[in-house]
């Protein structure tokens, strides 16, 4: 008699939702995945390097001319933190170009 590996025995039978025998498993991922955030955020490190270097600033004069921390500006950079759009809209100013452009390819 072939036996079921463990984890396929733990799980019979109890991974049951709603009306029949789908487990949940078999049912369309309701979350949506999580790659899309670090590619927005990498987009907008990018675009933060590009549009600072552009200018020949250092990461303390873009981050003084827009009003943040220098080290949460770095952290922008590189990718490692959340955006407000208060944040968003004082980066805007400082470097004089539109939302899209810091988001950019």
């Amino acid at each position: 008699m072939a036996t079921r590996p463990r984890r396929e025995r733990a799980l019979a039978g109890y991974a049951t939702y709603g009306v029949g025998s789908k487990t949940l498993s078999s049912y369309p991922r309701v979350v949506p995945s999580r790659d899309f955030k670090p590619r927005l955020k990498g987009r907008l490190a990018s675009g933060l390097r590009r549009e600072r270097t552009r200018r020949r600033w250092t990461q303390e004069k873009a981050a003084e001319l827009a009003g943040l921390n220098p080290r949460h500006y770095q952290k922008l950079e590189e990718g490692s933190v959340n955006v407000t759009l208060r944040t968003l809209e004082r980066l805007c100013r400082a470097f004089g170009v539109d939302v899209s452009q810091l988001f950019a390819v």
